[in-house]
């Protein structure tokens, strides 16, 4: 890149001299240049290129200052006359040579002075340039660091969206704990695949308590449910049911981690075998209760039916399980004779109340006709009032008649008439 002016160091490399050589050309105005705040030159490129055009001049001896105290007036010194001693040719020698190592000396110590700018200059430009190499991987760390927290964090967030939703939130937290574990060896340039897949295994051995957890519950439920509960009362499949529990649980409880998930269902189909027999049992029982409640209690009415299964179901309750059919059927026969006595009653009291009924109507029938026909009356109405009197009375006596069995359908009429006769002579 192109400079438009050098700093002294770099334009005295630039000329081959010493920057104290450089510096006091622009002292002495052979050289243009213009002073920083700091008070540092800064030497137009152009100027530079001139000097290499024309000849760097010499080291200059005086300042322009010198010279114009050299210019004044300057006053005669008195001079003393004295004799000359004149030197040897060794002290002459040795001037010279003195001479020549001050000159030297001097050319050393301004040699010394550049190396020294220079190599503060190189070691203050080597710490910036360390600087900016530690400010740059400095950023660099802290971007690989961002990069690498996003990337877990995806990779924690692909793990977690992987897991069941009815994982509690401690297992959740084993699972995120486990995956950052397992992803330190890797990087966020390895592969989605590797990193999924490493993330997934994590997440599996994490989730190990909780699938366990989850499949001896599932083992318990299939075992609670296999047994058939169709046909058992509803009183007693809740309590098949706690039973059945109970014992997958406590066979469950029993086993060692480790066991796969039909293993467990196994072992809890097993347990609540007993239950299942119990369902079995009941279903007989509730098939044989009904076979014979309902062609022996077919006109019985449902308090009846009711009152009858319920007496039979307590007895069956007392049975065993494992009696036969025979053995269960002669307990319900020692059961339902009492209330097939009572049935029967009912059905004789219901029928001897239907055949009163009937004889009552045909009676109001025969004293209707036998007043309209037998009898002379000076008006309907007193007829009618006359039929009015006579109705209660008369169902009253069929009654009587009936309970003590003295009247039938046969002879009904004949005792309709006879009774009128004997009520009409009263009232005359």
């Amino acid at each position: 890149m192109k400079h438009l002016a050098y700093r002294t160091t770099v334009a005295a490399k630039e000329l081959c001299v010493s920057s104290h050589h450089v510096r006091r050309l622009i002292e002495t105005g052979q050289l243009e240049a213009e002073a920083t705040r700091g008070g540092h030159y800064r030497i137009p490129v152009e100027e530079v290129e001139r000097l290499k055009r024309d000849g760097v001049p010499p080291f200059p001896q005086t300042a322009p200052g010198d010279e114009e105290q050299d210019e004044a007036p300057q006053v005669e010194p008195k001079v003393l006359a004295y004799t000359p001693i004149p030197e040897s040719p060794e002290v002459q020698e040795e001037r010279d040579a003195l001479a020549i190592v001050e000159t030297r000396v001097k050319r050393r110590r301004v040699e010394l002075e550049g190396e020294r700018i220079e190599d503060e200059f190189r070691e203050r430009e080597a710490r910036r340039h360390q600087e900016m190499r530690e400010t740059i991987r400095l950023q660099a760390r802290q971007a690989e660091e961002e990069r690498r927290r996003e990337w877990e964090e995806r990779t924690v967030d692909y793990a977690l969206r992987r897991t069941p939703s009815e994982c509690p939130a401690d297992m959740r937290i084993r699972v995120v704990q486990a995956v950052q574990s397992a992803i330190k060896v890797l990087s966020p340039s390895t592969s989605q695949e590797v990193v999924h897949r490493t993330a997934d295994a994590a997440a599996w051995d994490a989730l190990a308590e909780f699938r366990d957890r989850q499949d001896r519950e599932a083992a318990i439920k299939a075992a609670v449910d296999s047994p058939s509960y169709w046909g058992v009362p509803s009183d007693k499949a809740d309590l098949l049911r706690i039973k059945a529990k109970h014992l997958a649980t406590e066979a469950i409880r029993e086993q060692g981690t480790g066991m796969s998930a039909m293993e467990l269902r196994r072992i809890a189909e097993t347990a609540v075998e007993p239950v299942a027999a119990e369902c079995e049992n009941h279903r007989a029982k509730e098939k044989l209760i009904s076979e014979m409640t309902f062609w022996r209690f077919m006109e019985a009415s449902g308090d009846e039916r009711q009152r009858a299964t319920a007496a039979v179901r307590e007895a069956m309750d007392r049975a065993p399980i494992g009696e036969s059919s025979a053995q269960l059927r002669a307990r319900i026969e020692k059961v339902l004779p009492r209330f097939e006595e009572e049935v029967n009653e009912r059905l004789a009291d219901e029928n001897a109340e239907r055949e009163l009924q009937e004889l009552i109507r045909q009676a109001d029938r025969f004293l209707d006709e036998a007043l309209r026909d037998d009898y002379d009356w000076d008006s309907s109405y007193e007829r009618w009032e006359a039929e009015r009197e006579l109705r209660a009375p008369l169902r009253q006596a069929v009654r009587e008649a009936h309970q003590d069995g003295d009247i039938s359908a046969s002879d009904l009429k004949r005792f309709v008439a006879e009774w009128i006769d004997e009520h009409l002579e009263c009232d005359e």
